[in-house]
């Protein structure tokens, strides 16, 4: 939670957001999504069309 993104829509605008509220399939509250694929709601005030993607910043590892 908190981080930015931004959804890429197939013929709309690019969309940057913070991740502020999410749930898992079952609309339990949830801070990650550790898994490849879980299925999460990520709630926000613009509305999206479908197959929009969502891409974030990945932030290097810092060496041990």
């Amino acid at each position: 939670m908190g981080d930015k993104v931004e959804f890429c829509q197939p013929k709309g605008e690019l969309v940057e957001t913070v991740i502020e509220k999410m749930t898992d399939e079952d609309g339990n509250p949830i801070d990650v999504a550790p898994h490849a694929q879980m299925k999460v709601r990520i709630y926000m005030d613009t509305p999206l069309e479908p197959y929009s993607m969502m891409r974030r910043e990945c932030k290097p590892k810092e060496d041990e």
